[in-house]
């Protein structure tokens, strides 16, 4: 994997800002200004550093990025894509957000695949609601979405 330095690759305050509250606060953080918003994804820890992924209105791209002792370092891997043609793929991302809807929180995995859900709010007396889903594979974010799920 390669890293690079925030020192030799410039990462503007916006983005920076919202991945130290991000690895800080182990979960995600926003950042926004007059221009644009930024989405910081904490994907938690491995080998003392935080992983994060980033979304920014102004790209359409997501990119990663590692904090090893306060240091940012954009990453230059590119995450696999999700195997969304799957059935079993689309069925284990569908129980997983029940699951959520129903306890709050759920998590689930497909060869290789993490898929977290947490509940964001109910939508309605037909017992439907809002979850928030993020796919990761290894320590890189495939995914996310705000789906509205029914039990």
């Amino acid at each position: 994997m390669a890293f690079v330095a925030a020192q030799a690759y410039a990462i503007d305050n916006l983005v920076s800002q919202a991945i130290m509250d991000a690895v800080q606060f182990h979960q995600r953080a926003y950042a926004a200004n007059n221009l644009r918003r930024v989405t910081a994804y904490y994907l938690g820890d491995s080998g003392g550093c935080g992983n994060v992924a980033v979304e920014s209105s102004d790209k359409r791209s997501r990119e990663h990025y590692r904090v090893c002792d306060g240091v940012i370092e954009q990453r230059q891997d590119v995450e696999p894509s999700a195997p969304t043609d799957d059935p079993n793929y689309r069925r284990t991302v569908v129980a997983v957000g029940r699951q959520a809807l129903l306890a709050g929180a759920a998590i689930g995995r497909f060869e290789g695949y993490v898929i977290e859900a947490r509940r964001v709010g109910w939508s309605g007396r037909d017992g439907c609601g809002t979850v928030d889903v993020t796919v990761t594979y290894g320590d890189l974010m495939v995914d996310n979405g705000q789906p509205r799920v029914c039990p």
